[in-house]
């Protein structure tokens, strides 16, 4: 997990009025107010890269991470929903530090839904009023990471906030997966132990009982 230390710098980034809708990539868009800017770079195998705008109020970011893949490679997701929401852990300690270090002190966080995927959302609070200042959301959906994140910077708009977070897309969610499908073998052997195992069980059960019942009356 890379830390998200560049996000400081994306928070003090001003740019120019434009309104539009912004592609990140085949599943995600959002509209971000203001001019779009564009960073991109590389942390080891990670390529991240940001979308982001800032006036003298506010500042709207997306952050996405993915991890390089070699030639056949082929992301691999965690196994179960125990495994997701440790992913997720991890996710948010750093997205936490990162903040913290431009004053955004976290303040709470919760699991949501979005459309039918499992995320966060994380609120932030100012250290000397203690005044909601930021929100993010995250989401991890095959294998990349998006952070998507409204701050402060000289007025805090909870209506701002709204249109930015709200406005997130996420489209065709049937290619989307955040944990490994349960393979056909798993899934029979399930069925088997949960339903025809202990059907035989019964039918066994009952064999025995009616068979000795008509021992006891011979």
């Amino acid at each position: 997990m890379i830390k998200h230390t560049f996000i400081l710098y994306l928070l003090f980034i001003l740019s120019q009025s434009v309104l539009g809708q912004t592609q990140i990539d085949k599943y995600i868009s959002i509209k971000i107010p203001e001019k779009v800017q564009q960073f991109d770079t590389l942390s080891g195998n990670v390529s991240v890269s940001a979308h982001y705008s800032k006036n003298e109020n506010d500042s709207y970011v997306i952050l996405k991470e993915s991890k390089v893949l070699k030639e056949n490679e082929k992301n691999v997701l965690d196994k179960d929903l125990k495994s997701l929401k440790l992913k997720y852990a991890q996710i948010i300690a750093s997205q936490i530090d990162a903040m913290s270090k431009n004053g955004f002190i976290f303040r709470d966080s919760a699991q949501i839904k979005i459309n039918k995927f499992i995320g966060y959302k994380i609120t932030y609070k100012d250290i000397a009023s203690e005044n909601m200042n930021a929100e993010s959301k995250i989401l991890y959906l095959n294998g990349s990471t998006y952070i998507i994140t409204y701050s402060k910077v000289k007025s805090f708009s909870e209506a701002n906030k709204n249109a930015f977070l709200n406005s997130l897309h996420i489209a065709n969610p049937d290619e989307i997966k955040q944990i490994e499908d349960k393979s056909t073998t798993s899934n029979y052997l399930n069925i088997m132990f949960q339903y025809i195992f202990p059907l035989f069980i019964l039918i066994g059960i009952v064999w025995y009982s009616r068979r000795k019942k008509r021992k006891t009356q011979m």
